[in-house]
């Protein structure tokens, strides 16, 4: 996975925008959250939860929860999210690309996975573990980047191929160099089958209404194009 400052060095203004931009709160969380089914007393695992926000409102919800994130950083700052809410959830750090071996087979009833999935060039090993820690018939559901979106930028050329990108963002006011992987929608999918899952929920993102107050020309541009992909595969 590529190393971003953004989620390392910039960990607590990154958090600090995340918990409240509009991009972010009233468009990529409820679009991601809207995919995933009632979690009363069900055993969730956020993959990639950086600084919490998503696992937090699901433990919320009654959900038994764990996450991780590669940044130690976040994982701290997680912690002290979920210590203030006083709630619990199991939250450790650990890399997405390797393998979780300190869960049994069928841990889990769901998992999640906000915006990091972009952040993997092989992703075929990635939905194999997933599918290893959910039980049968359980859920994924996760947010990446759009497809088109992503072939947009000028450095991409092949469309078909799956190409490291780098672009400069302003997420925490000042621009900051983040790395990323953009790929063909069929090369999703087809890890995602590959590990035995089957897809059952398509989303391409809305904006909550209290974005068309807060930023008119944002939400125009969310509900005239897409920004996120959001998918929700079950385990066969």
């Amino acid at each position: 996975m590529p190393t971003n400052p953004m989620y390392h060095r910039h960990a607590v203004d990154y958090a600090k925008a995340v918990a409240s931009n509009v991009f972010n709160a009233r468009y990529e969380r409820p679009s991601l959250l809207a995919l995933v089914p009632g979690v009363e007393g069900l055993r969730v695992l956020d993959a990639g939860c950086g600084s919490g926000e998503h696992l937090l409102e699901l433990v919320q919800r009654g959900a038994v929860g764990s996450g991780f994130d590669q940044s130690a950083e976040m994982i701290e700052i997680a912690k002290e999210k979920f210590q203030q809410a006083g709630v619990a959830a199991e939250l450790f750090v650990h890399d997405l690309q390797s393998p979780l071996e300190r869960f049994e087979e069928g841990r889990f009833d769901l998992v999640i996975s906000a915006l990091a999935l972009h952040y993997v060039e092989n992703l075929e090993p990635v939905f194999q573990e997933f599918s290893r820690l959910l039980r049968p018939g359980g859920s994924l559901c996760c947010s990446t980047h759009h497809p088109m979106i992503d072939f947009e930028d000028p450095q991409a050329k092949n469309y078909f191929a799956c190409e490291l990108l780098t672009q400069e963002w302003d997420t925490i006011g000042d621009p900051v160099t983040v790395q990323f992987y953009r790929r063909p929608l069929s090369q999703f999918l087809n890890a995602a089958f590959a590990a035995g899952f089957q897809l059952n929920g398509v989303s391409e993102g809305k904006p909550d209404e209290g974005l068309k107050m807060e930023s008119p020309e944002l939400y125009e541009r969310l509900t005239t194009q897409p920004g996120f992909l959001f998918l929700r595969f079950v385990k066969v």
